[in-house]
């Protein structure tokens, strides 16, 4: 991957000193997003127990992708259109424990929440700016983002 290093300076404000402008260092890549789709089901567990769970799988054009951390949101009546319109519902990072299978999908299990407030729809979100610009997350076809 070619890297390229450069700043970005910006005057905000006449009297700035231009002798030390404010500067940002970002990183560019040419590289097209990994693209992962993702889809939601809710597992019903043993009529006795009546346990469910919420199974998020993730999936690639890429066998050997590498799934980077990912912010579930939550929202009553409709899913979150942003990271910030959403209640934090899951966090899935390097420690989550996932079962990763022979067609290189990743599979995510949720314990379902006790109290679930009726209409609550979830939606997978690339934790931070550094990988969102490298890995891109998309809804499957026919996979409802409604659990309740």
């Amino acid at each position: 991957m070619n890297k390229s290093d450069f700043s970005v300076f910006a005057e905000f404000d006449e009297k700035v000193d231009k002798d030390n402008p404010v500067k940002g260092d970002y990183f560019f890549s040419n590289k097209p997003k990994t693209i992962i789709s993702y889809s939601i089901s809710v597992s019903k567990g043993l009529v006795v127990f009546g346990e469910k769970s919420i199974i998020l799988k993730f999936e690639s054009e890429d066998k050997n992708f590498t799934l980077p951390d990912i912010e579930i949101k939550s929202g009553a009546g409709s899913a979150p259109m942003n990271k910030e319109a959403g209640k934090l519902f899951f966090t899935v990072d390097s420690t989550t424990n996932r079962k990763v299978a022979k067609d290189g999908s990743v599979q995510i299990e949720i314990p379902f929440p006790n109290k679930l407030q009726r209409d609550t729809y979830i939606k997978a979100f690339v934790k931070d700016e550094s990988s969102a610009s490298k890995y891109q997350l998309k809804l499957k076809l026919n996979s409802n983002l409604k659990i309740s």
